[in-house]
């Protein structure tokens, strides 16, 4: 594929940003040493509290950015991006965290995966941690019904075979798809009710219905996965949409599997508290705040069961 011909499908890549500008930054210049030329960035700010438009204007006057007038969420703020590029003939839509450092090679090689077949609308690549070179953030990723979740399995098995190898997924990772912008027109957006958490895994369930997604091992990026390290460092809005959010995705599911969800997340959620209890020996702050978004996530999506 030869980048530099106009006739190259042209690439719109969404970056969201919200009061992290020095990360949307470092994201962007790794985007433009990106080796594949027809290629446009838009960035949108999620109605940030600090000065991330006014240094994001200037420190890319040549870019599009899009200013959400309130922060409704990683959905929301993505799928203003996502509306931009499909407006502006966008054949294929890159949606990229801004924590994440793309390899110069990563777009080349999703356009090549995906092009194999015109059955494939999304495909994802290999992200490892910004810190930890060598360990494997997101690769292969996978459905797995008994724990509820989609699963970026190089988070536990690290670098083995089977993300060296290219093979089709049934969940990506929604901090780096690409995908067909026809998919976004035939099976819609991303589904803003989620605020955060769980949102590509219902994503990727409706690619799913009508499409096949591929993984690439080719195609490296390096993330930052910032927030927490443990469950009981993890902030407030973690816990509360961690837990609300599993028992949505799945509400149209059979009522026997609704019952596994509710068992499965009341069993999750009594664990966190014994970890988060317990970390008052580790002189952690904000204990009963985690406690209450926790379970306060856990009554607000037991509706859905």
């Amino acid at each position: 594929m030869t980048t530099t011909n106009s006739a190259a499908p042209l690439v719109y890549c969404v970056v969201l940003n919200w009061n992290k500008y020095e990360e949307t930054i470092e994201c962007v210049k790794s985007l433009r040493k990106s080796n594949y030329e027809r290629l446009k960035i838009v960035l949108v700010d999620n109605d940030s509290g600090n000065e991330s438009v006014e240094v994001l204007r200037k420190e890319f006057p040549d870019i599009t950015l899009l200013c959400n007038t309130q922060n409704a969420g990683y959905a929301s703020g993505n799928n203003i991006g996502i509306r931009w590029a499909l407006e502006n003939k966008a054949d294929y839509i890159l949606v990229l965290n801004n924590d994440v450092i793309i390899d110069q090679n990563l777009i080349l090689e999703m356009l090549v995966a995906i092009q194999k077949d015109q059955h494939i609308g999304v495909v994802t690549g290999k992200m490892f941690y910004k810190d930890d070179p060598n360990r494997i953030y997101s690769g292969a990723g996978k459905i797995i019904r008994w724990r509820c979740s989609g699963v970026n399995r190089g988070t536990v098995f690290g670098r083995m075979n089977q993300h060296n190898k290219e093979c089709m997924v049934d969940y990506v990772c929604g901090a780096l798809f690409l995908a067909r912008s026809e998919v976004f027109l035939n099976i819609g957006l991303m589904d803003e009710g989620y605020f955060m958490y769980f949102e590509d895994l219902e994503f990727s369930r409706r690619v799913n219905s009508d499409y096949s997604m591929v993984y690439t091992p080719k195609a490296i990026a390096y993330h930052k996965s910032g927030g927490g390290t443990r469950w009981y460092n993890y902030p407030e809005v973690y816990h509360y949409y961690q837990t609300r959010n599993r028992f949505i995705v799945f509400k149209n599911d059979p009522q026997y599997y609704r019952i596994y969800v509710l068992l499965f997340t009341s069993i999750v959620t009594l664990a966190k508290s014994v970890v988060i209890f317990f970390s008052i020996f580790r002189n952690t702050s904000g204990i009963l705040s985690r406690l209450k978004a926790l379970w306060k996530g856990w009554r607000d999506g037991i509706k859905y069961t």
